[in-house]
């Protein structure tokens, strides 16, 4: 089962897009817990003011930068953008592998073009999705219809996707 933290996606975005693509999952926030499907394959954890990862195996979408968290467990993977330089660090010096989104050289998940209603979204390099598969660079095309998708949730949504392999043939946002 895999375990996705959303830490500061306060509208909800990112959830928004991938549970689009996914079939069983539960969604636990501050306020309520709701299961959708018949099983429960993936469980996804909203957090706001998260100081402590005490699990492993959970996948950390840093949907904003934080300067709270103090503990994280190895053996968890963070989905972060490529500006959240403090918070990288602090990953970095705790060996959490990252994959880095945004429109640096170095990230991970960019977008090569963008237009009103679409985002060629590009994987820069090889990444290992969490059942050992090695997932190579491709490029992705995204259909966006609302424009009130911020870009680098739409990249965040992407990589999660990629990473619990989901990501499916054709996306519209």
């Amino acid at each position: 089962m895999n375990k996705i933290i959303l830490i500061g996606d306060r509208e909800k975005q990112v959830e928004k897009i991938i549970t689009k693509y996914l079939e069983n999952f539960l969604v636990i926030d501050d306020n309520s817990v709701s299961k959708h499907g018949n099983t429960t394959d993936i469980i996804i954890i909203h957090s706001n003011n998260l100081n402590t990862i005490d699990s492993e195996d959970c996948i950390i979408v840093f949907c904003n930068g934080t300067n709270n968290l103090y503990k994280i467990k190895p053996n968890n993977i963070a989905i972060i953008q490529s500006t959240y330089n403090e918070t990288i660090n602090f990953l970095i010096k705790n060996n959490i592998p990252i994959i880095k989104v945004g429109m640096q050289n170095n990230d991970t998940i960019t977008y090569s073009s963008k237009t009103m209603n679409k985002m060629i979204i590009s994987i820069q390099r090889d990444i290992l999705n969490y059942k050992g598969n090695i997932v190579e660079p491709e490029e992705i095309s995204v259909i966006t219809k609302n424009s009130y998708y911020d870009d680098n949730n739409i990249l965040l949504s992407i990589a999660v996707l990629v990473f619990i392999n989901k990501l499916p043939d054709h996306i519209t946002i």
